[in-house]
């Protein structure tokens, strides 16, 4: 039920003046083995890619970010087996194995508190 062979790769860069950081993560998930289902004679999932980037612009005390996860926008199609009768005999959520939502945008705001400085001159 996990992948027997993962992928992974990270890029980051911040430019000379520090005030950019640029992010990039990219996994590839290998096949993995699916429990036995009588509704579904695959046994394996299928492979695939995960990307995720962020870009943050820095200030003194302020870092604004604009990000992304599943750039790809890979979603496993029909994770669960009849979901419209939950109860029923035929019913399984085992078979999820990969994303079940698409890409997600965001951004936001950091803002550093700092802590005063002590005199230690005694």
């Amino acid at each position: 039920m996990i992948p027997r062979h993962r992928g992974f790769l990270n890029l980051a860069y911040s430019t000379r003046n520090k005030h950019w950081d640029y992010d990039l993560t990219l996994s590839v998930f290998g096949r993995s083995r699916l429990a036995a289902s009588p509704q579904s004679n695959d046994g394996f999932s299928a492979i695939f890619p995960r990307l995720n980037a962020q870009v943050t612009y820095k200030m003194k005390r302020l870092d604004l970010y604009v990000g992304g996860e599943n750039l790809t926008n890979y979603t496993q199609q029909n994770p669960i087996i009849e979901p419209e009768n939950p109860f029923g005999p035929n019913f399984d959520a085992t078979r999820v194995w990969g994303p079940i939502i698409g890409y997600n945008v965001y951004f936001g705001t950091r803002f550093a508190i700092t802590k005063p400085k002590e005199n230690n001159e005694q």
